[in-house]
C-alpha cells in the first residue's frame, strides 16, 4: 500500500487521470442502474395499469350479464303471468286470440333466458312453459263452452232477459240433464258408444234443440255452441283447473326463487 502511495505522489498527474477515470466509470454505472430501475418501474407500471383495465373490464361485463339477466328473467315472468291472465278470461270473453298470441310472446321470451340464465333458471322456465301451456290449453277448449253460459247468466240478470234467452237456458240445463243420465262427458263415436237407440235418440234430440236455442242468443256463436255440445256433460272443469292453477303456481314460485340467487338478490348487489 505504501508503495502504491509512493508511485502516484511521484506521479501526480497519472494519479489525475486515474480519478477522472474513476469518475467517469462510476457514473456511467449510475446512470445504467437507474435506467434499469427506471425501466422495471415503468414495466410494473403497465403492468398494474394492464391488470387495473382487466379488472375493469370483467367488473363491466359482470354488471351488464347481471342487467340483461335481471331484465329478459323479469320480462318472461311477467309474460308468463300475462297468459294465465289472458286464459282466465277466456271463460268470460270472446278472445281466444289473446291467449294464442300470449303463449308466442312467452315462447320467445323463453328463447331469450336461455341464451343468457343460469341453467337452474332455464330449467324452471321450461317447467313454468310447460305449466302456462297446459292452463291455456285448458282454457282453449273449455273457455267457449263457459263463456256461452255466461253470456247466458249475464243476460238472465239483467233487465233484458227475452224468452228466447229463458228457453235457450232451460234447454241447455235438460241437455246437461241427458248427458248425465246417460254418462255421456265426451262428444264423439267412442263417448256415445255403448248406448241404444232410444239413448242415443234422446242425446242427439237434446243437442238438436239447445243447439238452435243458443245460436239464437245475441254474442253466442257457432263455435260457442259447439264447445256447448262438446263438453256440456264433462263436469271435471274445476277439478281440472285447481290442479293445474297448483302446478303453475308451483313452477312459478320455483322459478322466482332460483332466479333470485343467480342474480344474489339476498346479497344485495349486482354479480353473475
Amino acid at each position: 500500500m505504501d508503495v502504491i502511495r509512493s508511485y502516484f505522489e511521484e506521479n501526480p498527474d497519472l494519479f489525475a487521470a486515474l480519478v477522472a477515470l474513476v469518475a467517469v466509470v462510476g457514473g456511467l454505472a449510475g446512470s445504467v442502474i437507474g435506467a434499469k430501475i427506471q425501466a422495471n418501474g415503468g414495466r410494473a407500471q403497465a403492468t398494474a395499469a394492464r391488470e387495473a383495465a382487466q379488472i375493469s373490464s370483467e367488473a363491466q361485463r359482470v354488471a351488464a350479464l347481471w342487467t340483461v339477466r335481471h331484465v329478459q328473467t323479469a320480462e318472461f315472468i311477467q309474460q308468463a303471468r300475462q297468459v294465465v291472465r289472458a286464459a282466465d278470461r277466456a271463460y268470460t270473453t270472446d278472445d281466444e286470440g289473446s291467449v294464442r298470441e300470449a303463449l308466442q310472446v312467452l315462447t320467445q321470451k323463453q328463447a331469450q333466458v336461455e341464451l343468457i340464465a343460469s341453467r337452474c333458471v332455464i330449467d324452471g322456465a321450461a317447467n313454468v312453459v310447460r305449466s302456462v301451456e297446459d292452463f291455456a290449453r285448458l282454457a282453449l277448449k273449455r273457455g267457449p263452452a263457459a263463456y256461452a253460459e255466461f253470456v247466458l247468466q249475464r243476460i238472465m240478470t239483467s233487465g233484458s232477459c227475452t224468452v228466447e234467452v229463458v228457453e235457450a237456458a232451460r234447454l241447455l240445463t235438460e241437455l246437461k240433464g241427458v248427458y248425465r243420465n246417460y254418462g255421456v262427458q265426451e262428444i264423439s263415436e267412442e263417448g256415445l258408444q255403448g248406448l241404444d237407440r232410444d239413448a242415443l235418440n234422446s242425446v242427439l234430440r237434446a243437442q238438436r234443440d239447445a243447439s238452435a236455442a243458443l245460436g239464437a242468443v245475441p254474442g253466442i256463436r257457432r263455435h260457442h255452441v259447439d264447445a256447448v255440445l262438446e263438453h256440456a256433460g264433462n263436469r271435471e272443469l274445476p277439478l281440472d283447473y285447481q290442479e293445474l292453477e297448483g302446478l303453475y303456481e308451483a313452477s312459478m314460485a320455483a322459478l322466482v326463487t332460483t332466479a333470485r340467487t343467480m342474480l344474489k338478490s339476498e346479497d344485495g348487489f349486482a354479480a353473475s
